[in-house]
């Protein structure tokens, strides 16, 4: 259901590859760091 919206926006716009890898990558350290930190103020 997601999948052809997702492939359809990324074969539409190229350059956004990477940018969005980008994001996500930004992203992800931001979950685990905060992650970390509830883990270490619950111990």
């Amino acid at each position: 259901r997601l999948l052809p919206f997702l492939h359809r926006l990324l074969s539409s716009s190229p350059f956004n590859i990477s940018d969005l890898h980008t994001k996500r990558r930004e992203f992800f350290v931001k979950i685990l760091t905060w992650y970390q930190s509830q883990v270490a103020s619950s111990s």
